[in-house]
């Protein structure tokens, strides 16, 4: 196996299995232990994990906030979401105009909403084919060049296509969320649909995990004043929810 096919196959088992030690690896690939520890190496480098002694795991505070593959994101803090998903089985209601974006998070609310008669406009891909199951619902899928790395249409097309509609409910995430910064995300053309879906919505319901508290990322896509409700999946810090209860916006959480 050539070097490059070996660091790909570890950092894929690192996002499937979160912890692996050298050891199991130099006798999984049948190369020294010094090799792999060479390949950890690199891969803590660039913030893919965190080393320890005798192995590494996965960092996924650092990957949630880089621009990473869509297939990537759906593999970090995955209970953490299904704990979040779980919070809002109850927030779509019959005959409501709903917007739900490309994020990994709001693509696991779809385990947990029932199949009710309701309009939901998207810009993710991975959405629009999950809900062809669903007979009741009225699917608008936003139209654009598709981004294949995000699975989402986010060019102009996508963004005018926004102003044509107005939604009672809209259910977005983001990389980062800060009580100076505000909520931020690290792909420009995706915090642009995000930041015109706020304006086309009647109440916003913000989804993030504790992951992304008290982190920066690249574009500013909004103040917490313009949010509505946050959803995350264990109880914020007192200074938080002060915070949150002075912008108005109302909180929600889980226990993992």
């Amino acid at each position: 196996m050539l070097p490059i096919d070996r660091k790909n196959k570890i950092y894929n088992l690192f996002l499937e299995r979160k912890t692996l030690t050298i050891k199991e690896l130099a006798k999984e690939f049948d190369v020294s232990e010094q090799t792999i520890r060479r390949d950890f190496k690199e891969l803590e480098d660039g913030d893919i994990i965190t080393m320890f002694y005798g192995g590494g795991t996965i960092n996924e505070v650092s990957l949630s906030k880089k621009n990473v593959e869509f297939s990537v994101r759906q593999k970090l803090t995955i209970r953490e979401k299904e704990e979040i998903a779980r919070l809002t089985y109850d927030k779509v209601k019959p005959n409501e105009s709903i917007y739900m974006d490309n994020s990994s998070t709001v693509l696991a609310m779809l385990d947990f909403i029932d199949d009710v008669p309701v309009t939901i406009v998207t810009n993710a891909i991975m959405v629009s084919y999950r809900l062809l199951n669903f007979k009741n619902i009225n699917l608008v899928q936003l139209g654009g060049v598709i981004d294949i790395r995000n699975k989402c249409t986010s060019d102009s097309t996508c963004l005018e296509m926004i102003d044509n509609y107005n939604f009672e409910k809209s259910f977005i995430s983001c990389s980062s969320i800060s009580m100076v910064n505000g909520i931020t995300d690290s792909n420009v053309a995706i915090s642009s649909v995000r930041k015109k879906v706020i304006e086309h919505s009647k109440e916003v319901y913000l989804l993030v995990d504790h992951t992304k508290f008290d982190k920066i990322s690249l574009v500013h896509i909004s103040d917490f004043e313009k949010i509505d409700y946050l959803i995350t999946n264990r109880k914020p810090s007192d200074e938080w929810e002060e915070f949150l209860a002075e912008s108005d916006v109302k909180i929600l959480y889980g226990n993992y």
